[in-house]
């Protein structure tokens, strides 16, 4: 299981230049279907929610890999997950039980967090969980 030290190790590495290079059946998927649905504001912070995640499995889980069909299942259970409730807040609780990456989804849950500065939607803040969500399910499924 990632820490909040693994995390913070890769932020201060993104913010010393470290690229990060997402896999490219990830972005033409994204490209097609979710980030249309965001604003430039969410689409950045999109960005860098992903590549954080990106480098922080990839540092620890030597071993992982990005699967398509891994993530549209991950992001298809997700969204029915979602769906049980109203509202996304309604949902994180049942996100967290038993969950075996609870850093990295705290990670992401507090970067979407409501906060005055950041032009986050309700909807941006609902896809960007899930979609994350459903990164880190693939990308450690078999770590």
């Amino acid at each position: 299981m990632l820490t909040e030290s693994d995390i913070e190790q890769c932020i201060e590495q993104l913010k010393q230049g470290t690229e990060v290079q997402l896999e490219e059946a990830l972005i033409a998927y994204l490209e097609k279907d979710t980030l249309p649905l965001l604003s430039k504001s969410e689409i950045q912070l999109f960005d860098f929610i992903l590549s954080v995640l990106h480098g922080t499995i990839h540092d620890h889980y030597k071993n992982s890999s990005f699967s398509i069909d891994d993530f549209i299942a991950a992001e298809e259970a997700n969204w029915a997950q979602r769906d049980k409730n109203k509202k996304l807040s309604d949902s994180i609780d049942s996100f967290f039980d038993s969950y075996h990456e609870e850093d990295l989804l705290a990670f992401v849950e507090d970067m979407l967090a409501d906060d005055e500065d950041a032009e986050i939607t309700e909807t941006g803040r609902e896809i960007i969980f899930i979609t994350c969500k459903s990164f880190i399910d693939s990308m450690t499924k078999s770590a």
